[in-house]
Parts: structure tokens; sequence; C-alpha cells
């Protein structure tokens, strides 16, 4: 008998791996959340994280809120609130960037943005240093460069002067 090992197929990439555009689509439906909230008479919800795929933005509500304003609508159970990405269109181009409801939203993977605002304590990257430092400093340079973190400033501790994260 032989044995052989299968390659198993590569999972297919999103589109927001190499889309550039999906931090400005997502800065677009998160200043129409606020216009969609102030319409409704209330705050925007605390989120943990934000997604995006080809399809929809996705809020991952801190606590489950099954109310969401329209055009956004609720997952089962309230946890998640869905906009199609189709519906995000360029209302939000008049707001004010300072409305942007979730400043501390970094980048943990493409189309995933964490909301550092929203973890309960400090965040400690495991495993080998130099891969956990790369990581930490090229987290801070993309919350630095994000469309919504206008009045963010990065300040980092501990880090070789390489590591330096000037301002914009």
């Amino acid at each position: 008998m032989i044995l052989s090992r299968r390659r198993q197929a590569a999972a297919p990439v999103p589109r927001t791996a190499t889309d550039t555009g999906a931090a400005r689509r997502v800065h677009h439906a998160l200043l129409l959340l606020t216009i969609d909230c102030e319409d409704e008479g209330r705050d925007v919800p605390k989120v943990r994280a934000v997604t995006i795929d080809d399809a929809e933005v996705a809020l991952h509500l801190v606590a489950a809120d099954g109310q969401a304003p329209r055009p956004w609508r609720a997952a089962p159970g309230g946890t998640r609130w869905h906009l199609p990405v189709a519906g995000i269109g360029e209302r939000g181009e008049d707001v004010d960037p300072a409305a942007a409801p979730y400043p501390l939203l970094a980048a943990v993977r493409p189309g995933m943005w964490a909301n550092l605002a929203a973890l309960p304590g400090p965040i400690a990257l495991t495993g080998n240093r130099n891969a956990a430092r790369k990581a930490v400093v090229a987290m801070a340079r993309r919350l630095r460069d994000e469309p919504w973190n206008w009045s963010v400033r990065v300040g980092m501790a501990g880090f070789p002067p390489e590591a330096t994260i000037e301002s914009q």
C-alpha cells in the first residue's frame, strides 16, 4: 500500500486581504452608524470588533442589542449588527471625522479591527519575542494610519528606536 499526503487546498483569501479600500468602507459605515443612531435618538453601541467581507460590514457588540437602527440589521441574539457593503454609499462624506464612534479600532488581520477601548485591560502577545515585537509595531502603525483615528496618539515604551511610530 502506498501512502501519500494530500495537500489541502488553501482557503480562499477574502478580497479584504488585498483591498486597501476596506478601511475606507468601514470608516464610511461607522460614520453612517453615527447618523443612523442619532436619527433614532440612541447612542452607538459598544463594540468589541468590526469586520468586513465582500458582502457586509459587521459590528460585534459588547452587549446584545436586537434593535439595530435602519438600515443596519441585528443578527439573531443581537450580538452582531450587519450592513450590506452596497448600502454604505457616500452619505458619510459630509460627517465630521470626529464623529467616528470607535477611534481605537486596531487592525488585527485583513478585514478585522478590534476596539481597543472595549478590551478589559492590557494586551499581551505571547510567543517568539521578535515576532511579537514586529506584530506590536505593525499594529501601532496601522492604528496610527486608519481613517477613523484622527485624534489618536500612539506611544510605545520599551521598544528600540527603530520601532518609533512618528505622527503623520
